[in-house]
């Protein structure tokens, strides 16, 4: 039977300050990051209000308002 190889890792220490670690503490804990969480598609909203635009010419139409 062959044998699996040795799995092999390349791991780099990040690099510890003492003196930043209260700060990043307190960034974690009020949650900042960097960047937006979410964003916004124009497709989506695009989408969204043709749906509602269809939605309601079909009400209309059945109201026999057209």
């Amino acid at each position: 039977m062959k044998r699996p190889k040795i799995r092999q890792f390349n791991y780099s220490p990040r690099y510890y300050d003492p003196v930043k670690d209260p700060d990043e503490r307190k960034k974690r804990k009020l949650n900042f990051s960097r960047g937006r969480k979410f964003i916004v598609k124009k497709s989506n909203i695009f989408r969204n209000i043709l749906i509602l635009l269809v939605i309601v010419l079909i009400y209309l139409r059945v109201m026999k308002i057209i």
